[in-house]
């Protein structure tokens, strides 16, 4: 019972620090109501979403600020290697790119979608920025759940535990999401239990931030849901 306690406390404040990550959808979604606008604005604005991706630095941020004076529950929460971080982060990104780009071509080999190029010289700076934006949005992501929730939970739960619980609060943290299926939810929390199995593997987040960071940005880029 003791231990059921902890973890509703854990998952409840993850929860809340949710809201402080997508503190720039919040603020989006406001404006976008008081100007009137239409809900599809928030999905079709570029403006709108790299504003909302680059917002999310709030977390990391928030949590620093926290923990300023209790560096040992910093380090739980927000495991980075101090050393060859540029490393960590480019082989982490680099595997994120290329499982992706296989799965991609894969489902096209096999008739999952057409493709459709709409691709121009102007969308470079857009590039660029949804780069960036996504680079952040995916360390916010595992500063969240694989950072706090995971180090959280492990402390008073066994690896197993811990990972399975973090992995569906990360799913569930998606349910919103356009076109969400049973499937994709099973995706979703595969996808979890993977990246918290890197991060307990190498007591580090850059690897598992930079891996969902390039996930993100070539699904937005090749169009996918």
């Amino acid at each position: 019972m003791e231990k059921l306690k902890i973890v509703l406390k854990y998952l409840v404040y993850a929860f809340l620090l949710s809201f402080v990550l997508d503190i720039g959808g919040l603020f989006s979604g406001i404006y976008a109501e008081r100007s009137g606008l239409p809900e599809e604005w928030l999905e079709n604005s570029q403006v709108a979403i790299v504003f909302m991706l680059i917002s999310q630095i709030t977390l990391p941020i928030f949590l620093m600020f926290q923990y300023k004076s209790r560096k040992n529950d910093l380090r739980i929460v927000m495991p980075f290697a101090k050393d060859k971080k540029a490393y960590r982060y480019l082989i982490g990104y680099a595997a994120g790119a290329v499982f992706f780009v296989l799965t991609w071509v894969i489902a096209v080999a096999f008739g999952g979608f057409q493709v459709i190029n709409v691709w121009h010289i102007r969308n470079v700076l857009w590039l660029v920025l949804f780069l960036l934006g996504f680079c952040i949005q995916g360390l916010g992501e595992e500063i969240l759940v694989r950072g706090y929730l995971l180090g959280k939970l492990r402390q008073h739960l066994s690896y197993v535990s811990a990972i399975i619980i973090s992995s569906l609060f990360f799913a569930v943290l998606h349910l919103a999401n356009p076109g969400i299926t049973k499937v994709a939810f099973l995706e979703l929390f595969l996808f979890g239990v993977i990246m918290a199995m890197i991060r307990i593997e190498t007591d580090d987040l850059w690897a598992v931030g930079a891996f969902h960071g390039a996930w993100n940005y070539f699904q937005a880029q090749f169009g996918l849901n």
